[in-house]
Formats: C-alpha cells, sequence, structure tokens
C-alpha cells in the first residue's frame, strides 16, 4: 500500500488497517498480548514497526491522517502517538494529543511519543501542569513523559521534584510506574538534588520501591549509589 499520501480520506484508513494486519508475522500477537494490557485489537507489531511505518506516512500529508484518527488496532495508536509528537505546530499537537489520550487504553500507547520541546518549553510544561490534574491516568502518563524533557534544566528540576510529591496518594499503577521512571533519570542527570529529594520525599511505597529498584538497574548509576539507594525502600 502507498502510505505517502496528498491526502487521506475516510476509505484509505480502512485500507490502511488491512495493510497493518498483513504484516502480521506468526504468532505476534500473541507476544505482544503477553505485554500490552489493551482492549483494542492487537496484530502484533513491535514498536520499531511502527515507528517507521509512522515516518513513512510523515513524508506525505501526516495531519490528514490524524484526522481521520484511528484506534482500531493498538498498533493505530502507536503511529498515532509518534505522529502527534512530531507536529510543530503547539496548538495543532495539542489538539490532536487531547483526542489521543481520551482514546488509549493501556500505558505502552504512549511509548513511540517522542516530543521536541525546543523554544516552547513554557508552552509544554503547561500541557504537563493541565494533564497532572486529569482523572484520566494516560493524560497524567503524557504529563510525566514530557517532563523528562526538562530534567536538565535548573529552572524546572525543582518544580519537577515538587510535583512528584503531590502524588502520594496516586493509586494507577502506570502512573507510579511512570514516576519511578522518573526519579530515576532525575538521579541520573541531578544526582545530588535527588539525594535532597529523597531525604524529604513524599512518594508512595508503590513508587519509591520501583524507583529504588530501576535506579538499583540503572548501570548509568555508581554502585555505591546504588547500594546506598536500598535504605530509602519501604516495607
Amino acid at each position: 500500500m502507498n502510505i505517502l499520501k496528498k491526502i487521506w480520506k475516510e476509505e484509505d484508513i480502512n485500507e490502511f488497517n488491512k495493510y497493518l494486519v498483513s504484516l502480521k508475522k506468526s504468532d505476534s500477537e500473541k507476544r505482544t498480548k503477553k505485554i500490552v494490557h489493551s482492549n483494542k485489537k492487537i496484530i502484533g507489531l513491535n514498536n520499531k514497526e511502527c515507528i517507521e511505518i509512522a515516518k513513512q506516512i510523515k513524508k506525505g500529508n501526516y495531519l490528514s491522517f490524524l484526522n481521520l484518527m484511528s484506534f482500531e488496532y493498538y498498533e493505530n495508536t502507536l503511529i498515532n502517538a509518534y505522529l502527534i509528537s512530531k507536529i510543530r505546530n503547539f496548538d495543532l499537537l495539542k489538539k490532536y494529543l487531547d483526542v489521543f489520550v481520551n482514546n488509549i487504553d493501556c500505558s505502552t500507547s504512549c511509548d513511540t511519543l517522542d516530543f521536541y520541546i525546543g523554544k516552547k518549553k513554557e508552552k509544554y510544561f503547561t500541557i504537563a501542569l493541565s494533564y497532572l490534574e486529569s482523572d484520566n491516568p494516560y493524560a497524567r502518563i503524557v504529563a510525566f513523559i514530557i517532563l523528562f524533557k526538562y530534567i536538565e534544566d535548573n529552572k524546572y528540576i525543582d518544580e519537577i521534584f515538587n510535583i512528584m510529591n503531590r502524588f502520594y496518594d496516586e493509586e494507577d499503577m502506570n502512573v507510579n510506574t511512570i514516576i519511578a521512571w522518573l526519579f530515576c533519570e532525575c538521579f541520573v542527570k541531578q544526582r545530588d538534588k535527588s539525594i535532597l529529594f529523597l531525604s524529604e520525599h513524599n512518594l508512595n511505597k508503590t513508587a519509591i520501591n520501583i524507583a529504588v529498584q530501576k535506579c538499583r538497574y540503572c548501570h548509568r548509576i555508581d554502585k555505591e549509589d546504588r547500594i546506598a539507594l536500598l535504605k530509602y525502600r519501604k516495607r
């Protein structure tokens, strides 16, 4: 199928989904279902394959593709996510991202999001703050994904720690996990501030224990620090 188009029509999406199914490999669906917990139909294409497809779509009129926003298959969500995060017009990106977070049902649908913040730090931070207030756990996950882009900026790092502390009563496992990932990356890139944060943190048991575990398996963190982090585990 030609997926580099000047304009996408409704019938093209139906053909596109058939094309995705044609790429299915033997037993790939079963393997993916063991990892992905989605109620959407699953073909079994991996993230790399979906990104390559999205890159081809992006060479054409990918906004007309997004206007049709298919969510029939889990793989659609990965392709949509990649394309949305490549939009440079901030208002358009926000428009499509709002649709995206309200049509996914698993955290791994966010895996291909790859935001380019550039000189729009304040605007993207506003998205994060807005999504953090959402009752939708996937909106909160996207918010934390955006915050990864601010870790090395000393203007924002203290606010990132303050935000993590606000989620002491977070009950969603996937949100707690992304918080843990965020802390691990903070420890890698802002070690001293992260140690100070740990001395007075307000993370819940799930988040801090996962965070410690992720740091312990991270070889970008010194062995001595990985051992020292054990004292912060909660029992």
